[in-house]
This record gives structure tokens, sequence and C-alpha cells, in this order.
């Protein structure tokens, strides 16, 4: 038993468990598209059914007057219509009608048992390199997107805050009615720190809807599903541009005491206005990172890519597998020698530290005569405690020397 893919020019019959469905030449059956895809079909013998998985949802693929789903079980027969061409693939279950191209020849990811398992592991790294080097490029520049994005937001959220505090020295004068004073060279506005802060967090607040509202708008313009409804989208642009307009009038009836008209108008837009474009701002490049950061995911998590590393789990499986019980045996063995001589080692260098410490201990007892408390054994004569802070000392050198000596070890050689 098997299924058969069909297209309007051409059919291929299938026995396998694994078949992938591309535009591109290098996977199991090509399809001529005007754009590019992958789909995955996994066939199990048993039940004699096939998963049809659209991983990256592609829009263009239709199922009965609908997009195709992310996962389909197929039981007999499935048409899948392509939009805005005259092909299409059908995928039918059943006994194969001729001899499959998979006997043929050997898939990179049918695994058989193999003869030598460095050929099948240097086949497995061809094909890692090949993806690695199809999408490395692109990979670095969307990380790259992405960081310029976050930085460029950040400078961005910093300047909308800081046009919120100018914005909010005309708001909290106006509406606490301070008055401001022009002696015809020079206009005071006075303060009020406490106020201008709490107008300040508000006006920041409503460049942060917007900012929101915006994102949400340029996702749904984008083809993005957002879980956020179209009416909460359209509330929040709303209401935030209403803000903006009371702001820019109250800046703008505040600045107008001053008896310079002209003046008031463009500085109150000023101000206004830079605060409304750093808020679109932030929502235009936080739409810019989600969109890279989902270009990122479809790249980084490639089906063929993750078949490659099922392939590798698979390889070390047969490799652990292919061990003899004397094999095993012999690696423990060897184990068991080495933990051997690094206890001896360690013990020898635990026995030996006293000695190497009493030079040390003098040395420290004699700048310390008050605390040395000598000790004479015939012509031998050392101080007690200074001879086990030294020793505890080496032995404390002895393991650093040792774990630093293991670590640069590991980062040679691994």
């Amino acid at each position: 038993m098997g299924f058969t893919i069909s297209t309007k020019n051409k059919e291929q019959s299938f026995n396998q468990k694994i078949v992938y469905i591309s535009s591109k030449p290098n996977y199991d059956f090509q399809v001529e598209t005007d754009f590019d895809f992958i789909l995955g079909i996994q066939y199990d013998e048993k039940t004699n059914k096939c998963r049809l998985v659209n991983k990256y949802k592609y829009p263009q693929f239709k199922f009965k007057g609908e997009v195709l789903p992310e996962k389909m079980l197929i039981d007999k027969v499935c048409k899948i219509m392509i939009e805005g061409s005259n092909n299409f693939i059908t995928i039918k279950i059943g006994e194969s009608a001729q001899k499959p191209d998979s006997e043929k020849k050997k898939s990179l990811f049918s695994f058989f048992v193999p003869e030598n398992t460095e050929k099948e592991k240097s086949k497995i790294e061809a094909e890692r390199v090949k993806i690695v080097k199809e999408v490395a490029a692109i990979i670095n520049s969307l990380r790259r997107k992405i960081s310029i994005n976050s930085k460029l937001g950040i400078l961005l959220h910093l300047g909308l805050l800081l046009s919120s505090f100018i914005c909010a020295f005309g708001v909290s004068n106006y509406l606490m009615g301070i008055p401001i004073s022009n002696d015809g060279t020079t206009v005071q506005i006075p303060m009020n720190a406490k106020l201008v802060i709490f107008y300040a967090l508000i006006i920041y607040s409503v460049g942060s809807m917007l900012k929101q509202g915006m994102f949400l708008f340029m996702q749904r313009k984008g083809g993005y599903d957002t879980a956020t409804p179209v009416i909460v989208e359209k509330l929040m642009i709303s209401l935030s541009l209403v803000f903006y307009v009371a702001i820019y009038l109250i800046n703008l009836l505040y600045f107008i005491s001053a008896k310079m008209p002209l003046f008031a108008i463009f500085i109150s837009l000023f101000y206004a206005g830079t605060s409304l474009s750093l808020a679109i701002g932030c929502g235009y490049f936080k739409h810019g990172s989600a969109v890279a950061r989902k270009e990122l995911d479809n790249y980084e998590y490639r089906e063929d890519f993750e078949i490659v590393i099922k392939s590798y789990q698979n390889w070390i499986e047969k490799y652990a597998n292919s061990l003899s019980e004397e094999k095993i045996q012999k690696i423990k063995d060897k184990l068991f020698n080495l933990q051997l001589w690094a206890s001896l080692e360690i013990g020898l260098g635990i026995f030996t530290a006293p000695f190497l410490a009493y030079g040390v201990s003098n040395t420290l007892a004699m700048c310390f005569p008050e605390a040395a408390g000598w000790i004479r054994i015939g012509g031998l004569r050392f101080s007690p405690i200074f001879l086990v802070l030294a020793t505890f000392l080496i032995i404390f050198a002895f393991f650093a020397f040792v774990s630093a000596f293991t670590y640069f070890w590991f980062l040679q050689h691994f």
C-alpha cells in the first residue's frame, strides 16, 4: 500500500513515511508555483492514512473553498486547489500504481540500518550545511533588523516621554490657572513640578495607547492575525487623536495669553505634533520588529531543518544501540580507572599540603607572634593555628587550579 501525489502535469507514487512537496527541486515532489512553499505528508502504514502538515499556513492553498488548515487527516483522497493558478495537488491513498522513486534511491531522511554510521552522519551533515548556507544570511539580516528596531524603539519611547513633559507644561499651567508673563523681551513660564509630572504621565499613557492602536492597525493591514477586536483598535486610535487635539488646543490657549498668536499656534502645533509623531513611530517600529520575529521563526523552525535534527537524534540512537556490551564495559572500566587515578592524585595533594604549608605558616606566625601559640616537637617548631590556615589555603588553591585546568581543557577540545 502507499499513496499517490498528482498535479495537472505529473503523477508520482510513494510508499515512505515522510514526503515533502515543495516548489524547490531538492524535495520529494516538486510543484511549479509563483511562490515558495513546503508541505509535509506523514504516512501511517498501520492505518493506511496520511496526515498533511501545512505548518506555515499558506493562504494560496484552498481545500473545499477554505484556506488549507495547518494539519489535516486524509482517509482516501484530497484535492488542494492553488489560488491564482489552474494547477492543483491531489493526494490519493491506495496501492501504488508504479514503483516509487524511494525504492530507486535512498532518501536522506529514510533511515535503514547503516553499514557505516560515519557515512550516514556525513550525509546528514551535508544536508545541514546546505540548509544553513541557504538561510544563514537571511537569519542574520533579520536579527540585525530586530536589533535596530528595538534600539530605535527605545529612543522613540524616551523622546515620547520627553515630549510628554514639554506638553505637560502648558496643560498643567492652563488647567491650574497659572499665567504666562511676557515683558517684551522674555517669556516667563512658571512651573509646578508635581503637576507637570502628573500630566506628563497622562500624556505619555495617551501616546502609548496610540502606539498600540497603530501597531494593531498595521498588523491587520499586513494580514497578520491579532486577538484584539477591530473596534477596540479603532477606539484606541480615535480616543488618542481626540486627546492630542485637546492637548494642542490647551497649549494654544495657554501660549496665546502671552499676546503672541503666531508663536502660540506654531509652538503648540510643534509640541503636540512631535508627541503624536513619536507615538506613531513607536507603533511602526514595534510592528516592524513583530514582522521580523515571525519571519525569523519561520526560518529557524523550518520543517526540513527539524527533520535534519531528528536525523541526528536517530543517528545517535543507532550509534548508541550499536555498541556491544563488551564495548560498554570497556568504557565503564576506563572511566573507573580515570576516577580512581583522580581520587589518588587528589588524596596525594591533600596529604602533601601540610608539608608545603609549614614554611608559609612559620612566616605568618612570625608576623603575628601574639596569635602564634608555638609548639616545639624535638627540633621542629610550628604554629598549629597558622599551619591549619595555610594548609586549607593551599588545598583551596589546589582545587581552584584543578577546576581551571579542567574547564580550559574542555574549552580547547569541545
